[in-house]
C-alpha cells in the first residue's frame, strides 16, 4: 500500500519525467500504484482477520521501510540511470518490505536467532550507508573539498581548482604559470593582435613539452597567440567553468573547446530540472567518492605513477636530450601495461561507439551552454581516440567489445549537432589517420599505449589547428 501510494505521489509530481524518460512503463504508473494500493489493503483486511500476525507497534515497520528506501537508493548505483528500470526497482523494493512484513512475524517464531541476525547486519550495513552519506555531504558543504564535488554544487570550479597544475612546479622541463595552466603567463593582447585560447583536458597539459605541444606548434605556423587553458582529469563542465570565468576574462578573439570523445562525450551526467534528485546516483556522494577513488587507483596502479604524470624524462643539457622520444616515437616508454591498455580501450569504446549513448543529451546540453556563453567566437576541435586511427587496435577492441561499434559514429553525430547550429569544428580523426605509417605500419601519432597524442600527433594537429584559425579566426 505504501509503495502504491509512493509511486501514485511520483506520477503525480513528476509527469513530465515519467513521460520522457521511462517510456511505456510511465503509461502504466497507475495500474502499478493501483495494484500495490490493493495489495496493501488486502494485507491489512487479512491481518485485521487473524491470518496474518500483527506486529508490536510501527518499530519493524519503520526498519523494514528504512531498509527498503536504502536498498533502492543503492540499487540505483549499479547503472547510469534508466526510467523503467528505476521503477522496477522501486517495485522490488516495495514488494520486499510488503513480504518481509507478512512473514516477519512467523519467521521471528519459528527462527528467532536467524531473524535477529538479518535484522542486525542489515540494519548496521544500511546505517552505516546512511552515515557516511550524511557525514560527506556536511563535509562537502563545510570544506567545499573537490573530491566531494557534485553536478549542481558549482562541480566546474571545484574539480578545476583540485586536478589543474600546481602553479611554478615543472612539467616536462617546463612550469605551470600562475593560474595552473601549460603555458606563459595569461595575458590579454593589443585589439590588432589574433588571441586565441585553447580549453581542455589532460590533452591540455600533454605528455610533451610545451615547445612540441599543439598550441605551441599552431603559433609557429600561423598568425594567432593561442593561450593553452587546462587540467588533467576534467570535463565539460570544468570546459564551461574555463569558458565562462576564465577564458573570457583574456577577450580572445576565438575560444577553442577541444573534445576527446572517448570520456568527455560521457563525462556530463547532468540532473534534468524535472527528474526527482533522489533518484539520480550523481547526486550521492558516497558513489561519487567511491566511483572518484577507484578509478584513479585504477590508473596510479595501471601506469605506476599519479593519474595526469607525466614520462619521466633522461639527464641532458636539451629538451631533445632529456626526452629523446619526442624526435623519435619508437624510443617511447609504454604508460600501461598491454592488457591494461586494452582493456582501458574496449571499456572507453564501449561506452561511446554503440549505437545509443546514454549520456548524449546532457553532453549537448553543455555544449549548449558553451555556445551561450562565447557565442560566434566559440569553436571545437574533436580528438579521436587511438583505436580509431590505429586499424590493429581497432581490431581487437571490435573483437572484445560486448556488441556492435560504431568506429567514427561519435565524430559524426557531434559534428553534424554543431554544424545545425553554425558552429565551426575540426575533426582530428581524418588528420591523424592521414600519417604515414612508420616502418612497423603504424602511424605513431599516440604515446606508446598512452590515450595521449605524441611529439609526432600534436605536430600534425597543431598545424591542422593553424589552418583552422586561418579560417575562422579574422578570415
Amino acid at each position: 500500500m505504501i509503495l502504491g501510494l509512493g509511486v501514485a505521489g511520483l506520477r503525480a509530481t513528476h509527469a513530465s519525467w515519467l513521460a520522457r524518460e521511462v517510456g511505456s512503463v510511465a503509461s502504466c504508473a497507475g495500474w502499478i500504484a493501483r495494484a500495490c494500493v490493493l495489495a496493501g489493503a488486502l494485507a491489512l483486511v487479512s491481518r485485521a482477520r487473524g491470518h496474518i500476525a500483527a506486529s508490536p507497534g510501527w518499530a519493524r515497520p519503520a526498519r523494514g521501510a528504512f531498509y527498503a528506501g536504502v536498498s533502492y537508493l543503492a540499487a540505483l548505483c549499479l547503472a547510469p540511470f534508466d526510467g523503467s528500470v528505476a521503477v522496477m526497482w522501486a517495485v522490488a523494493a516495495g514488494g520486499l518490505f510488503v513480504l518481509g512484513l507478512a512473514l516477519a512475524d512467523a519467521w521471528s517464531e519459528a527462527r528467532p536467532r536467524l531473524v535477529r541476525s538479518v535484522d542486525v547486519v542489515l540494519a548496521n550495513v544500511c546505517l552505516s550507508l546512511a552515515g557516511l552519506e550524511l557525514g560527506l555531504t556536511l563535509l562537502g558543504a563545510v570544506t567545499h573539498m573537490p573530491l566531494l564535488a557534485l553536478e549542481g554544487d558549482d562541480r566546474g570550479r571545484s574539480v578545476w581548482e583540485w586536478r589543474r597544475g600546481v602553479p611554478g612546479s615543472e612539467h616536462l622541463g617546463f612550469p605551470f604559470n600562475a593560474w595552473g595552466d601549460y603555458d606563459g603567463p595569461p595575458r590579454v593582447l593589443p585589439a590588432e593582435s589574433c588571441s586565441v585560447v585553447s580549453i581542455g583536458d589532460s590533452f591540455a597539459v600533454g605528455v610533451v613539452p610545451l615547445p612540441y605541444h599543439f598550441t605551441s606548434v599552431a603559433e609557429a605556423n600561423g598568425d594567432c597567440d593561442v593561450y593553452n587553458m587546462g587540467a588533467s582529469s576534467v570535463g565539460p563542465p570544468e570546459y564551461l567553468y574555463m569558458l565562462r570565468e576564465r577564458a573570457i576574462t583574456l577577450d580572445p578573439d576565438a575560444v577553442v573547446v577541444n573534445l576527446y570523445l572517448f570520456n568527455d562525450a560521457y563525462d556530463v551526467e547532468r540532473l534534468p530540472a524535472d527528474r526527482p534528485p533522489w533518484i539520480a546516483r550523481d547526486r550521492r556522494r558516497v558513489y561519487r567518492v567511491g566511483e572518484r577513488l577507484l578509478s584513479w587507483s585504477r590508473e596510479r596502479a595501471a601506469t605506476g605513477r599519479p593519474v595526469g604524470a607525466a614520462p619521466a624524462g633522461r639527464s641532458g643539457s636539451s629538451i631533445e636530450e632529456r626526452f629523446p622520444w619526442v624526435l623519435d616515437p619508437m624510443r617511447e616508454e609504454p604508460t600501461f601495461s598491454a592488457e591494461a591498455y586494452l582493456t582501458l580501450q574496449t571499456e572507453y569504446a564501449w561506452r561511446v561507439l554503440r549505437p545509443h549513448l546514454p549520456e548524449w543529451e546532457d553532453f549537448v546540453a553543455v555544449l549548449s551552454e558553451m555556445i551561450e556563453v562565447a557565442g560566434a567566437r566559440l569553436l571545437f576541435t574533436l580528438i579521436p581516440a587511438e583505436p580509431q586511427v590505429e586499424d590493429d587496435l581497432w581490431a581487437e577492441v571490435q573483437r572484445r567489445a560486448e556488441g556492435p561499434l560504431e568506429r567514427d559514429g561519435i565524430q559524426r553525430r557531434v559534428r553534424e549537432w554543431l554544424a545545425a547550429r553554425g558552429v565551426p569544428v575540426l575533426d582530428l580523426l581524418p588528420v591523424l589517420r592521414a600519417a604515414e605509417p612508420l616502418s612497423d605500419g603504424r602511424r605513431h601519432v599516440f604515446h606508446l599505449r598512452d590515450t595521449h597524442l605524441n611529439a609526432r600527433g600534436n605536430a600534425l594537429a597543431g598545424r591542422a589547428l593553424a589552418r583552422f584559425l586561418e579560417e575562422h579566426v579574422r578570415p
